[in-house]
């Protein structure tokens, strides 16, 4: 019976996969693929990918003008208890926003406490996330000379689904100064589908540059620009720029010290959110020893036309290079 079962099976694989269309593979479409492929066309196109386009939208806010507030419950008429950090696109232009990260990063020493985050839909606010905050630096003394402290800072990763028009609001147990960065995408089906894929297409966009002196971490007094997002493709018609690696080297001797990468929407002075640190050590280059560099691998959406900047703490010469991509999708 199991050889004439076999023959059968055999023969029956081969019909199937003959006369079945593809559409209704049992062996390779899934739930999601099925859903995809069934709004496509009745019969699908054999592809795969997600058909949406997506737009980088970025949320770039500090807690640095609004008071404690210790309570779990939130009262939106009570605005300078929380900060508005990320706002999902209208109804109008997408079906809702992705939140993959949310940078948060002290601008001073941190004291223990707790940053909460809220969603809101405009008439009301739940408590959706508690971040512990803990003391940074964890010095009783500081040593002299003083070593080069790097604030308190973390990535949440995930990828939050918000309904059009919904926010995203931020408290903090002490009154301290924060930097909160959202990198979210919005979402939207074209209205006419001629093809299944999206077809996006991507331009390198190369950020160069060197960053100002500059030992302030909120984002005042000179900051130097290195990129903007957007700028190959044009920032009104570029969907956002994929962030991929930004590599420092030092162009000299260093002392220990930081680079600080800043981000902000308009490249106007005062305008920078402190986005992260990097720390730099002693180093001595020579005909045989390179001088210092450090790659960071960002992978990071942007918002099209949002631009990103550098300082340094000590008077020290660095070249920044920003590798990233714009996306758009054609019409």
């Amino acid at each position: 019976m199991d050889f004439w079962f076999k023959i059968f099976y055999h023969y029956y694989s081969r019909l199937k996969q003959h006369y079945m269309p593809s559409t209704y593979s049992a062996t390779s479409t899934t739930l999601d693929t099925e859903l995809s492929l069934s709004r496509s066309g009745s019969n699908g196109c054999g592809c795969d990918d997600d058909y949406s386009h997506q737009t980088a939208n970025t949320g770039i806010e500090t807690t640095n003008d609004i008071s404690a507030n210790p309570n779990l419950t939130l009262v939106l008429s009570d605005t300078g208890s929380y900060v508005t950090v990320f706002t999902a696109a209208s109804p109008d232009n997408a079906n809702g926003s992705t939140i993959n990260s949310i940078i948060i990063k002290a601008q001073q020493a941190t004291v223990q406490g707790m940053l909460r985050l809220f969603i809101s839909n405009g008439t009301t606010a739940i408590l959706y996330k508690e971040i512990p905050i803990p003391v940074v630096p964890m010095a009783a003394t500081t040593p002299v000379p003083a070593p080069q402290y790097i604030m308190y800072e973390t990535i949440l990763l995930g990828g939050l689904k918000l309904n059009p028009g919904y926010s995203l609001l931020a408290t903090t147990q002490n009154a301290q100064n924060f930097s909160i960065i959202v990198e979210g995408l919005d979402w939207v089906y074209p209205e006419t589908i001629s093809l299944c894929c999206n077809l996006e297409q991507d331009a390198a966009n190369t950020g160069i540059g060197s960053p100002a002196y500059n030992t302030a971490l909120d984002g005042s007094g000179t900051v130097a620009t290195i990129f903007q997002a957007g700028a190959t493709l044009g920032t009104s018609d570029a969907n956002g720029s994929l962030i991929k690696n930004i590599t420092i080297k030092a162009l000299q001797n260093t002392q220990e010290g930081a680079v600080r990468l800043f981000v902000s929407p308009t490249g106007d002075a005062d305008s920078w959110v402190l986005m992260q640190e990097v720390y730099i050590p002693e180093s001595v280059p020579s005909a045989y020893e390179p001088s210092y560099k450090q790659v960071i691998t960002a992978n990071f959406n942007l918002q099209s036309g949002y631009y990103i900047g550098a300082t340094t703490q000590n008077n020290e010469a660095y070249a920044i290079t920003v590798e990233a991509e714009d996306w758009i999708y054609p019409s």
